[in-house]
C-alpha cells in the first residue's frame, strides 16, 4: 500500500506494511523520498519522525543532486565523456573507422555513418557501444580471475557476469563468483581488488581478519580502492538497462 504526503516542500512516499515494526527512511538516487511504516501508524507520528530527520533528508538530497550533476544522462552525441578502465574519453564519430569503435588517445572513436544519426540509428549505435563494453569486460575479467586464481591457489567453480546496481561482486556458498561487468569503467587495480576480494571468499566466507589479511597479500591501497568504488558508484550508470539517477530517461535513449 502506497500513499503520499507533503512535508517541507517535499513529496514523501509512504509504503505501509503490516509487519513493519520500525519506521524506515530512504532517499533514492532519483530523488524519491520513501518511508516504510506499519499500516496502523498515524501520519502525525510519521511527520514527527520526518521533522527529526529533516537535516538528514536535506543532506541526502544535496548528495543526490551532486551525483546527478556529475553524471548527466548520456545522449550519444559527440563531445560526451565516456569512462573506460579508469580514463575518460571524448566521443567522436568516425565514419571511416574500420572497427566498430576504437580508443585513440583521449578520444573514443565510434564508426557511425553521418547519415545514420537519426534517433533510431543513434540508439542502435549506442547499444553497440554498450555491447562492446560488456564483451571487453568479460574477456578482461576472465583473464584477471585466472591470474589471481593461480596466484592465490583458489579456483571458483564458475564465473558469471551481471549488470547490478549496487553489488560489484559476490561469491556463493558453492564458490561460484559473480562479477559486475560495469567495473570496466574502473582502473585495472580496482577491478583486481574486486576479483581478489571474491576469490578470497572461497576460503573465508566472511569478512574476518583472516579474510582481509588474505586480500592484502595481493592488493595494495585497500582503503583507497574501497573509497574509489563508493565515490564512483554511479560512473557506470549509463551502462545499465535503466538508469538509477535518471529513471525517466532510458539509457537506451
Amino acid at each position: 500500500m502506497t500513499e503520499h504526503i507533503d512535508f517541507a516542500g517535499y513529496k514523501i512516499e509512504i509504503r505501509r506494511r503490516p509487519y513493519q515494526n520500525r519506521l524506515g527512511l530512504a532517499v533514492y538516487p532519483n530523488g524519491v523520498i520513501r518511508i516504510s511504516a506499519n499500516k496502523t501508524l498515524s501520519q502525525k507520528h510519521i511527520i514527527k519522525f520526518l521533522e527529526e530527520k529533516r537535516s538528514w533528508i536535506e543532506a541526502s538530497l544535496k548528495e543526490v543532486e551532486e551525483f546527478r550533476k556529475n553524471y548527466p544522462p548520456k545522449r550519444f552525441v559527440e563531445g560526451e565523456v565516456y569512462p573506460f578502465l579508469g580514463r575518460d574519453y571524448t566521443l567522436k564519430f568516425s565514419p571511416e573507422l574500420g572497427a566498430p569503435l576504437q580508443f585513440d588517445g583521449h578520444l573514443l572513436r565510434v564508426r557511425v555513418p553521418m547519415e545514420n544519426l537519426e534517433h533510431h540509428h543513434r540508439q542502435r549505435h549506442f547499444e553497440t557501444l554498450k555491447k562492446s563494453y560488456k564483451q571487453t569486460a568479460k574477456k578482461l575479467m576472465l583473464q584477471r580471475v585466472d591470474i589471481y586464481s593461480q596466484k592465490m591457489d583458489l579456483a571458483p567453480t564458475g564465473i558469471q557476469f551481471r549488470c547490478q546496481r549496487s553489488i560489484w561482486g559476490s561469491c556463493s556458498a558453492k564458490n561460484k563468483i559473480s562479477l559486475n561487468w560495469k567495473l570496466i569503467i574502473a582502473p585495472l587495480e580496482i577491478i583486481d581488488y574486486v576479483i581478489v576480494h571474491e576469490i578470497a571468499h572461497i576460503k573465508h566466507k566472511n569478512h574476518s581478519r583472516r579474510f582481509w589479511d588474505l586480500v592484502e597479500k595481493y592488493v595494495d591501497n585497500l582503503e583507497a580502492h574501497k573509497a574509489w568504488l563508493k565515490t564512483h558508484h554511479y560512473k557506470g550508470d549509463f551502462l545499465s538497462p535503466q538508469s538509477e539517477l535518471w529513471p525517466d530517461i532510458p539509457t537506451s535513449l
